[in-house]
């Protein structure tokens, strides 16, 4: 029983290190569109190491709204985040 309680507070200790450092979000940008837009934010997510998949692309009115699953470090992410809100061209952003 002892045995059995120490592995299960050994696995919530590695499922928290596993959370910290492989760490999944959605980004959803939405800003004044230009040819080669996702493209330029795909080099900024590989510029922070990480992983990315384009899950939708919208075009309303002058504006696209992009939205791509983005796998990596929660350091990795925060400095993605900080970045973005940087951008001036970017109207809205969600995370």
């Amino acid at each position: 029983c002892a045995l059995t309680l120490i592995v299960l507070a050994l696995f919530i200790r590695i499922e928290k290190w596993i959370e910290r450092i492989n760490k999944q979000r959605v980004y959803t940008i939405t800003r004044p569109y230009e040819p080669g837009i996702v493209e330029k934010y795909e080099t900024l997510m590989k510029s922070f190491h990480l992983k990315f998949e384009l899950e939708k692309r919208i075009k309303v009115d002058d504006d696209m709204q992009c939205s791509w699953i983005v796998q990596g470090s929660k350091s990795n992410q925060e400095k993605l985040v900080e970045a973005l809100l940087e951008d001036p061209s970017i109207k809205k952003f969600e995370v």
